[in-house]
């Protein structure tokens, strides 16, 4: 896979394409897709007017199932940052919220 920019301007807007099309057919499809660049969402604070019910996630748990509570994994320092600074951009943009659990 090769990673792509659509915009100079914003370099974190990258998408992958793969290494075995054509010249011709990169040059196309890079074409299309900086010609629609704005149909793409890059980040969670480009999408605030989604519905609720297109991305709304339940779990389909049964209310009479005890809950397992399992032991807390731990991560390297790098990953625990960038876990944090996703779900705070998640938390900004208002796509997912805090849940309370009894244990």
């Amino acid at each position: 896979m090769e990673h792509v920019s659509l915009e100079e301007e914003r370099p974190e807007c990258i998408v992958q394409l793969g290494r075995d099309i054509t010249a011709f057919d990169r040059q196309s499809l890079l074409f299309l897709l900086r010609k629609y660049k704005d149909v793409f969402a890059f980040g969670p604070d480009e999408m605030p007017d989604i519905a609720p019910n297109v991305m709304k996630h339940r779990l389909n748990v049964d209310s009479r199932t005890k809950p397992v509570i399992k032991k807390k994994r731990h991560i390297g320092p790098k990953r625990a940052a960038a876990a944090n600074a996703e779900v705070q951009k998640l938390l900004e943009a208002g796509f997912i919220r805090e849940c309370q659990y009894p244990e």
